[in-house]
């Protein structure tokens, strides 16, 4: 997984840690798909007790996630591994919206080469 972090997040010591095991807890999750993920952190130039963090993804997916938390959030295990959770699944629901979308596209193409045959 390709990680940035901001300047933002960088000068507070107290966040490089839960970052780090935020993208350890990613890479578990992603498995096999995360060397196609990319992982950006930054503090929100409008509240410094907002994480703005972005997941994108481009491996035949094209899927980007923007969720924006409060800090503390990131700093409790428990709340960051939810918050994870949360990201991780909006990213698979994504993945299997555009199967479905590349199921219902060949089985049109099927069924238009099945009536051309006939």
């Amino acid at each position: 997984m390709k990680v940035e972090i901001d300047e933002s997040i960088r000068r507070v010591p107290a966040l490089s840690e839960p970052v780090r095991q935020a993208n350890a807890f990613l890479e578990e999750l992603a498995g096999a798909t995360s060397p196609h993920l990319r992982a950006a952190w930054r503090l929100s130039p409008r509240d410094d007790q907002q994480i703005e963090f972005v997941l994108s993804e481009d491996n035949g997916y094209r899927v980007e996630v923007r969720p924006a938390f409060p800090v503390k959030n990131l700093l409790d295990p428990v709340n960051r591994k939810l918050r994870l959770f949360q990201v991780w699944d909006t990213v698979l629901q994504a993945r299997s919206k555009q199967n479905m979308a590349r199921i219902s596209e060949s089985i049109g193409r099927l069924e238009a080469e099945e009536t051309d045959g006939q």
